[in-house]
């Protein structure tokens, strides 16, 4: 399975898709996960006068941690990939997963 774990943009195609903590959370553990692409920030939604994203202290880095743990305690390694507009929190991504020895590539997501 590929899981998509983004909080607003469209799924792509052939992939599963996690919208928030708990449902990416839940799939990787219950699932057989080959393929991950992962955004780092997340939204409260969008605000209903403006269509505009409201921005929101959470993040998916909680699920990085877990992919790590995972992978580490059931040798699996999944490829993944991080993508996000906001190159700071794709590098914190990338260096949780780097610190369980798993490797992932970035692609910044444009707007």
């Amino acid at each position: 399975m590929k899981l998509f774990i983004d909080d607003i943009r469209r799924c792509p195609q052939g992939w599963e898709v996690a919208r928030n903590v708990t449902e990416a959370i839940r799939i990787i553990a219950t699932q057989n996960v080959g393929e991950i692409s992962i955004d780092h920030d997340s939204s409260h939604g969008t605000n209903e006068n403006t269509s505009t994203e409201v921005s929101c202290p959470c993040d998916f880095t909680a699920v990085a941690y877990f992919i790590g743990e995972k992978c580490q305690n059931n040798f699996i390694n999944p490829k993944i990939t991080v993508h996000s507009v906001n190159p700071d929190g794709a590098k914190r991504i990338k260096n949780i997963l780097q610190h369980y020895g798993l490797k992932s590539q970035y692609i910044p997501y444009s707007q």
